[in-house]
């Protein structure tokens, strides 16, 4: 029945829990369950297995068993003295066993522990009720009523709600009170358990208990496991990285470290995604196109390069190797494990934390000891993956000391303790309590009819509410709770637990809602305190809890003037002494004027910005300045690149899909003889050759990694082959129409002494300005007086295309073409020149758009002037453009690399400042003056 789910981890922890509540019932108790249902009868075979499989072994039960036999054969020691139990949840058949063995032979009694609350007390109450044959009629001394919270703080979000109870500890050590009779405990451990262990030592406060990290959290642990996942997950180059940069991986045996980086850096710029062939075909084909550019690039760079590949490809190559052996016993399968440890960590080195240290050797201590394990099965990979995952799931040590410090641990541990103050953290709803859930395979209509020997899932809310209260009884003086508002990882508001608002019910006496408890107010609801944000804790009268909170108070208070300074916090000597944070002031202080300063993008004129002849300017910067000048600096000053990830990539890069098939055209155009009639048509044979080289052009950017996911490639691979087809027809219409034939494509100008069209040299603005480019394609009349029409092919959507008849360069933002036209002007001189752009995903009939030079020339050379002298002239605002609420972002930032790099209100600070003449050229190149 399992066999479809057998290998699902969601499937092996239901049936190590059902196991485990198995192991108490008898024979009748099965027999019942096996009746219940097919699943029922199926989970109970499944335990009947591993029973007899495991038959040579011994569990905790197993052993009360064996103690309560020996104790009923042998008695018990003279100087046993008494035997106590002490508050337990329940006793196992073997536990209950054990008790009646001693309560004869030795003074045995039992402490078990009431809250007052009936249906909390009910599980213990049925405890005491099965001891009385053995230990006698009980004793009820309980409390007549459970005791809630004197207190609730409410925090907007656990970081807050984490500082908000270590400031109270530091308060009570700045008060001369102890620590050691404190207590904070969870019930759902992350985040806060991790938060308090990083705050309290902030603040240099000791804490012992359970530590929460896991061996499969240290170092050698995450290392371990992610080697098990790489070959199950094909080798992805996302884990690869992760596993080489979440440790020191040795590139040889003993030998250097891995360089990480490089790697990162040559295994995108290749496009592997996933697949050892991956791997080895796409470095090797970058490995390839490097070599090819001995020419064009530095020999030692190129050498260093080709050198990184080639080791990469080798480490990749031994990497698959090694952890794709197959084994079949416990012994083999540990033994391969405890060789990766050691073949890529070793033996960690001295300046390794001792903390890391002990657990690398645990966790071979852990491989030692499941490698001993006899089994008569075979061992497969997933079945010895789940070991080791349970096995890496142990705490790792004991953090602190016993006794020294503030106890941090889960809620259940305080049953039966004794403390002056207890803290109840990430006391909201739906993680305290958790919400009850049903077993699956064991749902609670079943266990029922095995009379309580396999508990029902229903017990675990009383359960739960014992804990709680046993955990507020604990407290001689105060039992605080706290709850975040808010949820940052899940991006959801949290109300309180129903237990708080139960707390605040009897602190206040009134009915207040959830809802009301979470928009409470400061001040408004007695025994509650609210923090509203983590500045207003900040500015609340307390101690600092740590060196960094205690600066960030001194450098808050010179905003509201309780120390004086003469220009905040820029000028406070914490900031003096730093100057990465003395810049970040100044930063802000500037963005707060009203005039665009430097840390806006007008850095003013300087040497360099705009370039000379040697160094022509291309027509697609133009561009760039024209959409948003702050872009211009990002990626042509500061040379800013977006990283790609090619395993991020869901479908062709619109650039890249551009470029495939401009490449498909120009290949074909150049193969095929050139039409020497207007109206000369494509054969079916050339159709068939056009149709061939856009498959192997697409096979080759998809052997390149640049097509993401496999079924929308299928899908836009299909398009490709329709449009090319199409273009072709419209080729033929258009030439036949038109009078022309195609004289050259991809027509270089500006780029070397050869070109056809020699570079554009305009005076802009004073400035001698030279552009160079590609034109896509030059059609011309056969008469030598006839026009010439310069083509650039468009293979995305016409959206912003549809202004070119009121402005043939579209505010700047489309100059491209004017550009090219411009150069065709002069290289044919006294021809009329015509520009279209070439959609060539339309339809028939609306593939052009474009205008005569003559009449566009002039706008396109005030916009050519505007554009250069705000180059010249250091102007680089941050221009978003209207809001575009359909995409959640602004038309200017849509499609932009550096997106994340520029502030959520962009747009407000941008009309805050557009009146400043710094930036009055872009602000009428835009119409933004007209749109006021």
């Amino acid at each position: 029945m399992f066999a479809p789910v057998a290998g699902h981890p969601s499937t092996i922890r239901a049936l190590v829990g059902a196991f485990r509540d198995l192991r108490l019932a008898d024979g009748d108790a099965l027999g019942r369950l096996t009746a219940a249902s097919p699943r029922a009868a199926s989970v109970v075979r499944c335990y009947q297995r591993f029973r007899t499989l495991t038959a040579g072994t011994y569990d905790d039960e197993d052993q009360l068993r064996v103690a309560a036999a020996l104790v009923a054969q042998q008695g018990v020691p003279a100087d046993l003295g008494a035997v106590m139990l002490f508050c337990p949840e329940r006793l196992t058949p073997g536990g209950h066993a054990l008790v009646a063995a001693f309560a004869p032979r030795t003074f045995t009694a039992a402490v078990l522990g009431l809250t007052g609350d009936p249906e909390a007390d009910a599980e213990t109450r049925r405890l005491a009720g099965s001891l009385v044959a053995h230990l006698g009629e009980p004793s009820d001394s309980g409390p007549d009523a459970a005791r809630l919270g004197s207190r609730v703080i409410s925090a907007p979000e656990p970081e807050s709600e984490v500082r908000a109870v270590v400031r109270a500890l530091v308060e009570r050590v700045d008060a001369g009170q102890s620590l050691h009779d404190v207590a904070v405990v969870w019930r759902v451990a992350e985040p806060h358990a991790r938060l308090l262990h990083e705050r309290l030592a902030e603040a240099g406060i000791p804490v012992y208990g359970p530590s929460v990290r896991r061996l499969s959290d240290t170092v050698t642990g995450r290392s371990l496991t992610a080697l098990m996942d790489l070959v199950d997950r094909d080798c992805r180059r996302d884990d690869v990285m992760a596993f080489l940069a979440g440790a020191p991986i040795r590139e040889t045996p003993g030998g250097p470290t891995v360089p990480v980086a490089r790697w990162d850096r040559a295994s995108r710029e290749s496009g592997v995604v996933a697949g050892v062939d991956q791997w080895r075909s796409r470095l090797g084909r970058h490995r390839a196109e490097l070599a090819a550019r001995q020419g064009d690039r530095d020999p030692e760079w190129l050498e260093a390069h080709v050198d990184e590949l080639e080791r990469c490809e080798r480490f990749i190559d031994e990497l698959a190797t090694v952890t794709s052996e197959t084994f079949t016993t416990w012994t083999g399968w540990c033994g391969w494990a405890t060789a990766l440890v050691q073949r890529y960590i070793g033996e960690p080195p001295n300046r390794w934390p001792d903390a890391e240290i002990r657990a690398h050797h645990q966790v071979l201590d852990r491989l030692a000891a499941l490698g001993a394990v006899a089994s008569t099965i075979t061992v497969d990979r997933p079945t010895f993956k789940a070991a080791l995952a349970e096995q890496l799931e142990q705490s790792v040590d004991h953090a602190g000391r016993f006794g020294v410090g503030v106890l941090l641990g889960p809620i259940a541990a305080l049953r039966g303790t004794d403390f002056a103050t207890v803290f109840v953290i990430g006391a909201a709803e739906g993680r305290l309590p958790p919400p009850p859930r049903d077993d699956p395979l064991l749902p609670d209509n079943e266990r029922l009819l095995t009379a309580g020997q396999v508990p029902a899932r229903s017990i675990a809310a009383a359960r739960e509410r014992a804990d709680f209260l046993a955990a507020l009884a604990a407290a001689s003086d105060q039992a605080v709770l706290t709850w975040a508002r808010s949820d940052p990882v899940g991006q959801r508001a949290l109300l309180p637990s129903r237990w708080v608002v139960e707390t605040v019910r009897s602190l206040t006496g009134t009915l207040i809602t959830a809802r009301q408890l979470g928009e409470a107010r400061p001040g408004t609801v007695p025994g509650l305190l609210v923090l509203e944000s983590f500045a207003a804790a900040l500015r609340a009268p307390g101690p600092a809890i740590s060196v960094n909170e205690l600066e960030l108070k001194a450098l808050d208070a010179t905003f509201d003037g309780s120390i004086p300074t003469a220009a905040g916090p820029a000028t406070h000597p914490l900031t003096a002494a730093n100057p990465r944070l003395q810049r970040g002031f100044h930063t802000l202080q500037a963005r707060a004027e009203p005039r665009f300063t430097e840390f806006d993008g007008v850095i003013g004129a300087r040497p360099g910005l705009l370039p000379h002849p040697d160094r022509p300017l291309s027509p697609s910067r133009i561009e760039a300045w024209a959409q948003c000048p702050f872009r211009y600096y990002l990626a042509n000053l500061l040379r800013l690149r977006k990283r790609d990830a090619p395993e991020a990539i869901d479908t062709i890069d619109p650039r890249d899909r551009g470029s495939l098939v401009h490449k498909i055209l120009e290949d074909f155009v150049h193969e095929m003889p050139a039409r020497r009639a207007p109206d000369q048509v494509w054969s079916a044979d050339e159709r068939e050759r056009a149709r061939q080289l856009t498959i192997e052009q697409c096979d080759a950017v998809e052997a390149a990694g640049r097509t993401g996911r496999p079924l929308l490639w299928k899908l836009e691979r299909a398009r490709i082959v329709r449009e090319v087809s199409r273009t072709l027809d419209a080729d033929e219409r258009i030439r036949a129409e038109r009078h022309l034939v195609s004289i050259g494509t991809e027509v270089n100008f500006g780029a070397g002494p050869d070109d056809p069209i020699p570079a554009l040299t305009l005076d802009l603005d004073g400035a001698q300005v030279t552009f160079r480019g590609q034109i896509d394609r030059i059609d011309a009349a056969q008469d030598p007086d006839g026009p010439v029409v310069v083509y650039d092919y468009k293979t995305g959507s016409t959206t912003g295309y549809n202004g070119l008849a009121d402005d043939p360069v579209v505010q700047g933002t489309k100059v491209q073409l004017a550009i090219y036209a411009l150069a065709a002007e002069r290289a044919f001189p006294g021809r009329p020149v015509r520009a279209d752009y070439w959609h060539t995903a339309q339809p028939a009939g609306k593939e052009l758009r474009g205008f005569e030079i003559s009449a566009a020339g002039p706008r396109a050379r005030e916009v050519l002037s505007t554009v250069a002298g705000g180059v010249a002239a250091g102007t680089f605002p941050a221009f978003p453009g209207k809001e575009n609420p359909f995409f959640n972002s602004f038309e200017e930032c849509g499609f932009c690399d550096f997106d994340h790099l520029c502030s959520p209100d962009r747009e407000r600070a941008f009309a805050a400042k557009q009146d400043d003449p710094a930036i009055a050229r872009f602000v009428e190149l835009r119409g933004l003056k007209e749109e006021a």
